[in-house]
């Protein structure tokens, strides 16, 4: 295959996966679910190879209070405290010059896009770094971030498993102190004008492992088609009684390891019309130390003998991850190519440091 990363996504919508409280387990140990277990794992797999994402529905346990029903769309009485109105008391807080914070208050700077957005994007974020655990909680936003971080890790840890992957190549718990996962809450102001004409975030792929997305009802996610150069929306899929809805989609570290298998898609975000959209994504990184060398070995194992490291300038340039994000371009930038070789034995994490350098507005 010439291309391997370029192809065609928008034959069909993205599968829901339904797993369980400790799926991981379950894909692991069980003798007597071990078909259903295969399959889940076969499906998440395929949809790796076919769109680069799926949707999770993910059991919770719910304890409903005597003076209120458990409401279906917040998906029970934990989601329940944290809706959308909540959600913007939190800004309004992080925002304020007299809040003690732990959480990083990143305003509408334009972060995750293209070079070429040289103004800030029309949306705020809360960053929230899991090394911190709980003991750096600080305040009432402290507290929330911290809680959706450790419930989005669980997450992690579900499809890590169901997948199949070792704990080196994402969402491990070994010296969280050095984990660089990280939760970033966004708030996407409401714009009156033509959709096509305002981004709340401008297209890229991500540059990690994986990515699990939380978003409300509004709208706006949409993912790309390299083949018919057209945009999907992300269709957001509300909660069910017991159950989270979560949307998952590879990252670039995984997509490079698998020689283009596992898809990275291009996606991006449109400003909503009239109503504000929130998100809660959580970024998923290798274990500190983890190279794409290595990934490689244990796609080898996982896949066979048809993951290679892909070779082309056309296949590197996709990703985000091997492009300049700079506001103003160096001179004599490495090729995507160039860059990937000079990281590819070398730990994750110092290319991903270069990355946040770049991005920082």
């Amino acid at each position: 295959m010439e291309d391997p990363v370029r192809r065609c996504t928008c034959s069909s919508p993205p599968p829901i996966i339904e797993i369980e409280i400790e799926i991981g387990e379950t894909c692991r140990n069980s003798d007597d679910r071990a078909t259903r277990s295969s399959s889940m794992r076969t499906r998440m797999r395929n949809a790796c190879e076919s769109h680069g994402c799926f949707y999770i529905q993910k059991s919770i346990a719910i304890e409903a209070s005597e003076e209120e029903d458990v409401e279906e769309e917040e998906g029970g009485d934990w989601f329940a405290i944290h809706d959308w109105t909540h959600w913007e008391d939190m800004f309004e807080q992080a925002s304020s010059l007299e809040l003690k914070s732990q959480s990083i208050y990143r305003g509408r700077d334009a972060e995750s896009g293209s070079s070429s957005a040289a103004e800030a994007e029309p949306k705020q974020s809360l960053e929230w770094q899991r090394k911190w655990g709980n003991d750096e909680v600080k305040s009432d936003v402290d507290k929330f971030m911290c809680q959706w971080t450790n419930f989005m890790h669980e997450a992690a840890k579900d499809v890590r498993d169901c997948l199949g992957l070792s704990a080196d190549l994402m969402a491990h718990d070994e010296e969280q102190q050095t984990s660089i996962d990280l939760l970033r809450m966004f708030r996407y102001d409401a714009v009156s004008q033509d959709r096509t004409l305002s981004l709340g975030s401008s297209a890229h792929t991500d540059w990690g492992a994986l990515t699990i997305v939380y978003q409300d009802l509004v709208g706006g996610l949409q993912r790309y088609c390299p083949v018919h150069e057209t945009w999907i929306d992300v269709h957001p899929v509300p909660n069910r009684v017991g159950y989270v809805t979560m949307f998952v989609h590879v990252g670039d570290f995984l997509s490079i390891s698998s020689g283009g298998r596992w898809l990275s898609p291009r996606h991006r975000v449109v400003s909503p019309i009239h109503k504000t959209r929130f998100s809660n994504v959580y970024f998923v990184y290798p274990k500190p130390g983890i190279s794409f060398e290595f990934a490689k070995s244990e796609f080898l194992s996982l896949l066979g003998s048809q993951t290679n490291l892909l070779t082309s300038e056309k296949s590197y340039s996709f990703y985000s991850l091997l492009q300049n994000q700079a506001k103003v371009s160096n001179e004599g930038l490495s090729s995507s190519t160039r860059l990937f070789e000079s990281f590819r034995s070398k730990g994750f994490e110092t290319l991903i440091e270069e990355k946040w350098m770049q991005v920082q507005r």
